[in-house]
């Protein structure tokens, strides 16, 4: 049999031809749920619209895509080691529910096993794809993404990329919204710098506040590149720089300054859940209970 045979190409091929790189999430979602209303649903039936929609549109990132590509890669060597031939390759989406039970028996975490299901239900083009499991619940406790030290961290050496850190710790953008900033991205009004980003997540648009304390820094990085105009800022960002951990610092900085206090869990101050909401703005998220677990908590 030949490569072009083999269940990894096959799986590989597939994902390839759902690539909507560009193409906007967000409009995908806003035009199904319009024609959702149009035809009459309401509630739950509404969301599964939204979400066969953007299920169906394809696969808008290009990350999205890598990660997707190393789990079925995953896949398929499983089922090669479980004796299953290429020419069988009919018989492997069947399997999926045994591979994805393994990893639950493994310990491994709510996550993962999540993200492996999303990659393998895309490379089969079927959104119920093992609903026949169970996959355990997502703990607070099991969060360690960002906070705790990685041995990447001490591949860098900081003080080389002094300006891109402070940056990102005062504007909290992702590593791809980062990467495209301009010194024309950046402007002030009263008094406040702000970060206009031109293509965030779901190809939305968002101006983000720059954290006060670090304003005095950022107009120095703007003296130093104030000829570059519409030149990246940054030309060169290290694989193994922690942006997230800077995502997640920014927020609780931006929480801080506007309650004047830390974020209290299971708050019911209406203020703090605008706090919050605001927050959430300014990373881009839409949703608010994200934002609590992952960068306030």
């Amino acid at each position: 049999m030949s490569r072009q045979g083999s269940i990894f190409y096959r799986l590989l091929n597939s994902l390839k031809e759902q690539q909507s790189f560009g193409k906007s999430k967000y409009a995908v979602k806003k035009k199904a749920r319009e024609e959702a209303i149009k035809n009459g649903l309401h509630g739950q039936d509404i969301f599964n619209a939204m979400n066969d929609a953007v299920f169906n549109a394809g696969i808008f990132s290009v990350q999205t895509y890598a990660t997707y590509r190393n789990e079925v890669k995953r896949f398929a060597d499983w089922c090669k080691s479980k004796g299953v031939k290429n020419k069988d390759f009919d018989k492997t989406k069947d399997m999926v529910s045994d591979y994805l039970s393994e990893k639950i028996s493994l310990g491994q975490s709510a996550w993962s096993i999540k993200v492996a299901r999303a990659a393998l239900r895309k490379a089969y083009k079927d959104n119920n794809l093992a609903n026949d499991i169970k996959i355990p619940e997502r703990k607070l406790k099991d969060i360690t993404r960002s906070r705790l030290e990685r041995p990447d961290d001490k591949k860098i050496n900081l003080d080389n990329y002094k300006d891109l850190i402070d940056f990102c710790k005062s504007s909290g953008l992702r590593r791809r919204e980062v990467s495209a900033i301009t010194a024309n991205d950046i402007y002030k009004k009263d008094d406040r710098l702000y970060v206009h980003v031109k293509n965030g997540k779901g190809g939305k648009t968002r101006e983000v506040p720059v954290l006060k304390k670090y304003q005095p820094k950022i107009e120095s990085i703007l003296e130093k590149a104030k000829d570059r105009g519409n030149e990246r800022l940054f030309t060169r960002i290290p694989e193994h720089l922690d942006i997230h951990s800077m995502r997640r610092e920014y927020a609780q900085e931006r929480f801080i300054e506007i309650r004047g206090r830390k974020y209290k869990k299971h708050t019911r101050d209406k203020r703090d859940r605008e706090a919050v909401r605001e927050v959430s703005r300014n990373l881009g998220h839409n949703r608010e209970n994200v934002t609590v677990s992952h960068y306030l908590s």
